[in-house]
Formats: C-alpha cells, structure tokens, sequence
C-alpha cells in the first residue's frame, strides 16, 4: 500500500476564508507587510526563526481534527486527487483517481492510498511495472511556515497504520524519484531469548491494526498528555468512542494546552521518558518493505512545463 501526501496539508488560499482561526494564524505568523513581529498570543517570537515555525506547524497541528471536518463540508481547503496528480500508470496500464481511496493525516492533511485492499499486482519487477506517477504542487498555495515543497510517500502493508512524517520519503518537484521496494519479512526469538511481543493486533485505547512501536508509542503518549493535561492533543489518534475526554483545541486555553503538550513531547523533557514509561516491544514478526532511493532532474530541457511537477516512480525489485 503506498500512501502520497502533499507536504502543505490545507491550501492557504482557501482555508483562511473557512477557518477563522486558521486566517488569525496566518496573519500572525506574517503581517501584510511582510515582516515576523512577536505575538505573545501564539508564542512567536520576534523574526523569522525555526522556533517561530515550528510553533505555527503546533498550531495548525491543534487545529487538524477540526479541518478535517471541515474539509468534508468544503473540500477545496484541502488538495484533491485531481489537484495533485497529473497521470499515472501501474503495471503499464493507465490508473485514475477510481484506483485511490482519501486518507487524512493530522500532519499532512487529506492524502491518496493506492492499493489499500492488495488488489493490485505487479507481474514483474522493474521501473515499467510498478507505480508511475506525475504530480504538481502549487507554491502559490503554501501555508507560510511550510518549508518544503513537493510530496511525502510511505510504504506499507495493508492495514498497516502510515507514518509518513516519521516514516516517509520527499519527492521534490523538479526531479524524477525513483524507489525500489523489496519486500522484508523479520522474525525474532521471544522470551525467553528477547524481548519482542507477539502481538500482531494493536489493540490500545488509541490505536488499532497492525501490531506497530510507533502506533504503540503514540497512543502511549495520548494517554499520558490526556493525563496530564486534561484533554486529548489531535494530533495523535483519539478513541472516537471516548466523549468525556475534550480536544485541546476546544478545551480551556489552547495555547496553555500546547505548552503542556510541549512538556510531555519534547525529548529533553524531565516529564515524560517514551523508552521507558511506554511499553512497546519490538514485533515478533514483521513485514516492511526496504526502500531504495534515488533521483535525477526533470524534466529534460527539451520538455516544457509551467508548473512545479515532480515526477515519482515505484518500483519492485
């Protein structure tokens, strides 16, 4: 199963004129004449910096389980297929937007999954018969704080939860990326030789699917930030079926809610240790997929273009 996301998650040009919050963050972040003042009510400090972008990603962050239901209400917030594909082939037959299925991550907003079901096939290895595709990305359309350009992929089993922001691959626009994909199958020594789980069902108050550490650790960390802070980060999974929990975007105030959730996520915290306060032992058995990597300009001077394209291949070796 390959899932593609676009690295803007909602487009700016829209999503300001639905969301009034999201429209306040922007001109926050960068007044109209193009400068980066301090803004005490987001925590900016003054200019341009990396803390001062990796705020306003927390923000929309807190803000992402609201879009989502928005986007369902007015879908132009958010990159559709036809927004982000040009053309594509599998197995050297054309595919269309029939052959993907949306699917929403808190990080990049609405993505495309092809093959969810495994019903598609290669009959042979090689760069002709995996998946090929053409996709543009509008610059124009980018949020302020988003820093990259182009699109994220991850590989994984069907019903495997994706990761892409931790477990992805960039294909920026103005190249033709190409990844080979070998098919891995691990088995470790349980107890008492290791100490890996046999689990293959995650089945946690968060998270369920495929056995996974970094389902684990996130529903880990759910619980720990509702805990302590009185209401869920959505940014991670929430058990939909839990309604006397609040989202920290609703709940009390948002911008004391992210400095809680800071305090739990950030790695030199003395609050919370995820290694040792989350039990998530390695899978006994896993099946992933080992990625190969590589890149070459495109297109050629010859091929004209007038948007920012990158061209993306999938190939199994």
């Amino acid at each position: 199963m390959v899932t593609i996301c676009h690295l803007n998650p909602w487009r700016a040009d829209t999503v300001g004129g639905i969301d009034a919050d999201m429209k306040k963050l922007m001109d926050a972040y960068v007044d109209a004449s193009g400068n980066y003042p301090a803004e005490s009510n987001y925590n900016f400090p003054n200019g341009l910096t990396g803390s001062r972008q990796s705020q306003a990603m927390a923000w929309m962050l807190l803000y992402a389980e609201r879009l989502k239901s928005e986007h369902a209400e007015d879908p132009q917030i958010a990159y559709s297929y036809d927004d982000l594909v040009i053309s594509c082939t599998y197995n050297a037959d054309t595919c269309n937007i029939t052959d993907f299925d949306e699917y929403y991550n808190p990080s990049y907003g609405i993505c495309q999954q092809f093959n969810v079901k495994g019903d598609y096939l290669s009959s042979r290895a090689g760069p002709l018969y995996g998946l090929r595709m053409v996709i543009k990305t509008n610059q124009s359309t980018y949020l302020p704080w988003i820093e990259s350009s182009g699109v994220i992929l991850s590989i994984n089993s069907q019903g495997e939860m994706p990761f892409p922001d931790v477990m992805g691959y960039f294909a920026p626009p103005g190249t033709a990326s190409s990844l080979g994909v070998r098919y891995v199958s691990t088995s470790r020594m349980s107890k008492p030789y290791g100490d890996c789980t046999l689990e293959t069902e995650l089945m946690t108050t968060q998270y369920s699917g495929i056995y996974s550490m970094e389902a684990c650790f996130r529903s880990c960390l759910q619980d720990k930030i509702i805990a302590q802070c009185g209401c869920y980060d959505p940014a991670y999974s929430h058990a939909e079926n839990d309604t006397s929990t609040p989202s920290c975007d609703g709940y009390g105030t948002p911008l004391n809610n992210l400095n809680c959730i800071d305090s739990i996520n950030n790695a030199d915290s003395s609050d919370f240790n995820l290694l040792t306060e989350c039990d998530c032992p390695q899978p006994c058995d896993t099946n992933t997929y080992g990625v190969t990597v590589s890149t070459a300009q495109w297109p050629s001077n010859a091929y004209t273009v007038i948007e920012s394209i990158c061209y993306l291949k999938i190939q199994y070796l």
